[in-house]
């Protein structure tokens, strides 16, 4: 009997034993795939990341260019001179058209009544949407938010994952130091302090804060950014005619494509 009792004891000591080491072996792989799954997020986050600096990069080239042709157009360009190259391309383009076999007779009427229906004052349109939908512009708090957004780059974002939530808000709280608010709002509503989410909620933020009106044009010379110190206006190939307003999150579409 008690032979019996000391084998049964020993069975049992090794049956929790072999479940600790279960428990320590599934506690590992857990680890493992919880740290390969913040790895691959946040490769995928950089290369987001350099997507939009590519395109902030491309967006900033843009306006230059723009801004340098407006001048070199004015600087070079007598009224004159534009009167008379308006009359020889008005010339050039009758004697040409009457020269063209059109297979479908009624394209140029269908193109002149598109014209005369879309044709509207642009630079009104844009004064009168600024004025009803643009106010309490801070510049400065949206310039330290992006400053404050881009020193969260992904090898940041990787170390700070590793720690607590406690450490993660006191590093969060550290960077924010003039906008404290924008920490709190976040762990009102999340409780813990988690970077992943935290600034993705950021990127939300920057958007409702963005002071900016981008107008989207159908030419290359034109530019309404003198109309307020918060328009950029960019070129785009694909709108016709009429232009595209982008303010905010929202886009207003007053053009054809």
């Amino acid at each position: 009997m008690d032979t019996e009792l000391v084998v049964l004891i020993i069975l049992f000591i090794f049956i929790i034993l072999l479940i600790f080491l279960m428990y320590i072996f599934l506690k590992r792989i857990v680890e493992k795939i919880n740290k390969a799954s913040k790895e691959y997020y946040l490769d995928k986050v950089q290369v987001y990341d350099s997507i939009i600096q590519e395109k902030e990069k491309k967006l900033n080239e843009l306006n230059e260019e723009i801004a340098r042709k407006k001048d070199n157009f004015e600087n070079n360009n007598s009224n004159e001179e534009i009167i008379n190259k308006d009359k020889n391309v008005s010339s050039l383009y009758d004697i040409n058209v009457k020269k063209i076999d059109y297979q479908d007779e009624n394209i140029l009427q269908q193109v002149k009544k598109i014209d005369e229906k879309f044709t509207f004052d642009e630079e009104a349109l844009i004064k009168s949407f600024v004025a009803k939908n643009v106010n309490n512009l801070n510049f400065t708090k949206y310039d330290e938010l992006k400053k404050n957004r881009a020193k969260l780059i992904s090898k940041v974002c990787y170390e700070l994952s590793t720690k607590n939530s406690k450490e993660q808000e006191t590093f969060l709280r550290g960077i924010f130091e003039n906008n404290q608010e924008i920490v709190d709002t976040y762990m009102k509503k999340n409780k813990k302090m988690n970077i992943i989410t935290f600034r993705q909620y950021l990127d939300r933020i920057l958007v409702e804060e963005d002071p900016f009106v981008y107008v989207y044009v159908s030419d290359e010379k034109k530019n309404y950014n003198y109309l307020s110190k918060n328009i950029l206006t960019i070129y785009d190939n694909k709108i016709y005619r009429g232009i595209m307003i982008k303010y905010k999150n929202k886009m207003y579409d007053f053009c054809i494509k």
